[in-house]
């Protein structure tokens, strides 16, 4: 069996060569896809229900690709970003919705008449695969800690009775 290789960085279109890699294989997943109508061409070339779907597309290939223990960024903007959590929190596990403050030039560019505030951050949420929650992890350490301190207490009368048995004669079958 070969193995991938590894720190490699792929940059590619999720619909293309993303769908070449093996499962499990990427430790980071960085995606920056279409805003929905907010700037370039390729960001109009989608309808609502198309950009919807490409998202589902997306997070489902995410999932194969990402490793148990990796890390997926996803871009988005402040308006359609709801809609790519909704989307992806079926898959992953939310670890942290960060947000972005742009301190550019390009806030000053919309129009006076705009009705809405100068968009001024973008967000990118953070996701891992499903895994343990704090309480969760919690109650682990507590189970391994009771266990630890158990065997600790327990350790003088157990090594009496194995020597007990061993001075009998007796094994652990008998």
């Amino acid at each position: 069996m070969q193995l991938p290789e590894t720190n490699v960085i792929h940059h590619c279109r999720f619909q293309d060569g993303m769908k070449e890699l093996p499962d499990g294989c990427a430790q980071l997943i960085v995606c920056d896809p279409p805003y929905f109508n907010i700037k370039g061409d390729f960001d109009f070339s989608l309808d609502w229900k198309e950009w919807l779907e490409m998202h589902e597309e997306l997070a489902s290939e995410c999932h194969r690709v990402l490793a148990e223990n990796g890390t997926l960024f996803i871009w988005g903007h402040a308006k359609r970003i709801a809609y790519q959590q909704v989307i992806f929190d079926k898959l992953f596990k939310l670890e942290n919705s960060i947000v972005w403050e742009k301190v550019d030039a390009q806030t000053n560019r919309m129009a006076p008449t705009d009705r809405m505030f100068a968009p001024v951050t973008e967000r990118l949420l953070m996701y891992s695969k499903e895994g343990n929650s704090r309480a969760e992890c919690a109650n682990l350490r507590y189970k391994f800690e009771t266990g630890k301190r158990r065997t600790e207490i327990m350790e003088p009368l157990v090594s009496y009775l194995i020597e007990e048995m061993e001075r009998a004669g007796l094994t652990t079958a008998d």
